[in-house]
C-alpha cells in the first residue's frame, strides 16, 4: 500500500485586526529571538514560555503597525525588526 508522510499545514495562531500570524512567522520569530537572547547571554524560561511571549511580541508588533498606519505614520517593518526581541520582552506583562 501506498503511504503519505503528513504535510504540515502553515497554521494561524493568531488573528490580529486584519492580519494574521502564522505558525512559520511564530517559529521564525522564536528562532530569531533565542539567537538573540544566546548572543546577549540572556538566561530563557521552558520553550513554551518563550514561545508564548514571542508571540505576545508579535501580537504587539502588528497592533502598533496598524495603528502608526491608521494614524498615517511611516513605520516599516524592517525598522520594528531592527528592535531585539529580548527587550520587546523584557518590557512586556511578565507570563507565568
Amino acid at each position: 500500500s501506498h503511504t503519505t508522510s503528513p504535510k504540515l499545514i502553515n497554521a494561524v495562531v493568531a488573528i490580529v485586526n486584519n492580519g494574521v500570524i502564522t505558525q512559520q512567522d511564530l517559529n521564525q520569530a522564536i528562532q530569531q529571538f533565542m539567537a538573540q537572547a544566546q548572543a546577549a547571554d540572556i538566561d530563557l524560561p521552558s520553550k513554551e514560555v518563550v514561545a508564548q511571549r514571542v508571540l505576545q511580541s508579535l501580537i504587539s508588533q502588528k497592533v502598533a503597525l496598524d495603528m502608526a498606519k491608521s494614524a498615517n505614520l511611516k513605520i516599516s517593518q524592517s525598522e520594528i525588526n531592527r528592535i531585539p526581541r529580548w527587550r520587546l520582552w523584557r518590557s512586556s506583562s511578565t507570563l507565568s
